[in-house]
């Protein structure tokens, strides 16, 4: 798994000048294969939620903790 988090908005001067970012966070999941990792699926929801049903050998301990990205 690999979480990204990009801060995305218009280029513009100082901030001050109603120009603002806000961010955009992505979690990725990866497998192992004999010609490096693959990535096989995103989900940003919190736990488990949907990602066993594209990675159904994932051990639970590994994704029953994780928070609920934030989407922008």
């Amino acid at each position: 798994m690999l979480d990204l988090s990009t801060r995305m908005g218009p280029v513009c001067g100082d901030t001050g000048d109603g120009c603002s970012s806000s961010g955009l966070s992505q979690r990725w999941f990866y497998r192992a294969e004999t010609s490096g990792w693959r990535p096989v699926a995103t989900n940003g929801d919190a736990g488990c939620v949907g990602i066993h049903e594209v990675l159904p050998e994932l051990p639970v301990r590994l994704c029953a903790s994780l928070p609920r990205l934030d989407r922008g």
